[in-house]
């Protein structure tokens, strides 16, 4: 009976220790409220000067008057955030100190009206990862 136990807490223990909550993720829409689709959005912490991760990925697009929605974690009950999309015309489009709270679905729409006068700047860098081992690799986070 003690063997059993032992071998049913090695078996939850890891489960336990590496679960993951889903209640700790807010699910954060965004809508295209305007006439051109969107390429690009990035979300960026509002406490940073750099923008953050693109969200949309090379395979997607926010078609013009559709929405899309995401799953974001942040580390306090609410955050500010800084929203940049650019469409497919190349124009931008920004959302500055938009808050974020625990518990509460987030419809962010874009409009004309948050359309930028300046483009922002970027500084892209080229990232090769190349795989010298025998085992498959599924994700790479950066």
């Amino acid at each position: 009976m003690r063997k059993i136990s032992i071998i049913l807490l090695m078996l939850i223990l890891p489960v336990l220790i590496f679960a993951f909550d889903p209640g700790w993720l807010n699910n954060v829409v965004f809508f295209n409220g305007t006439s051109n689709d969107i390429e690009y959005i990035f979300l960026s912490p509002g406490d940073s000067e750099y923008w953050g991760p693109e969200i949309l990925n090379s395979e997607r697009v926010l078609e013009s008057r559709q929405d899309l929605g995401f799953y974001i974690f942040y580390p306090d009950e609410c955050n500010d955030f800084d929203i940049l999309a650019i469409d497919s015309n190349g124009d931008t489009l920004s959302i500055y100190d938009y808050t974020i709270c625990d518990g509460v679905e987030e419809t962010i729409a874009f409009s004309k009206r948050d359309m930028a006068e300046e483009e922002p700047y970027f500084e892209f860098v080229t990232l090769d990862i190349y795989n010298d081992i025998e085992t498959e690799i599924y994700y790479i986070f950066v």
